[in-house]
């Protein structure tokens, strides 16, 4: 259940001057619907197949560490800061799970956009040699990355 704004405030000054953990589970619960909702904000933008709830995990670390390091003597809302911390987290749990390098995912994505180009120039599919040479690599690096 959210915390009333007196009960909010209260949790804020018992955990930022006393260190109450309690007051910090009650903050990172009153915050954790940031977390699902900035989840579902990334799930809509990035492809199918990624699991909401490793998502959602990865937000909490966020909040968590939002919660921990927030300063309220800068001029920013909690819930902005919160949702910029949530939001880095799920996406370095995604990179850090990427076993494709971002270089070789930039080369695949040079190569999609090759193909097209090539398809739509010639009314075909186009061939390795005809990729490579508009690329600039070789039909074996053309081959590589197709597998």
């Amino acid at each position: 259940m959210p915390l009333s704004p007196s009960q909010l405030d209260s949790a804020w000054r018992d955990f930022k001057q006393l260190g109450d953990p309690d007051a910090r589970i009650e903050l990172i619960n009153h915050y954790s619907y940031l977390v699902r909702i900035t989840a579902g904000r990334l799930m809509t933008a990035l492809p199918g197949g990624l699991d909401r709830e490793d998502l959602v995990g990865a937000g909490v670390i966020g909040l968590i560490k939002s919660v921990d390091q927030f300063d309220f003597s800068r001029d920013v809302k909690f819930e902005t800061y919160a949702i910029a911390l949530i939001r880095g987290a799920i996406l370095e749990m995604l990179r850090d799970e990427d076993w494709v390098p971002r270089s070789i995912r930039e080369k695949l994505k040079g190569l999609d956009r090759t193909m097209h180009a090539l398809e739509v120039k010639y009314g075909r599919p186009p061939t390795d040699q005809e990729i490579a040479e508009t690329m600039g690599i070789t039909e074996q690096e053309v081959s590589d990355l197709m597998v």
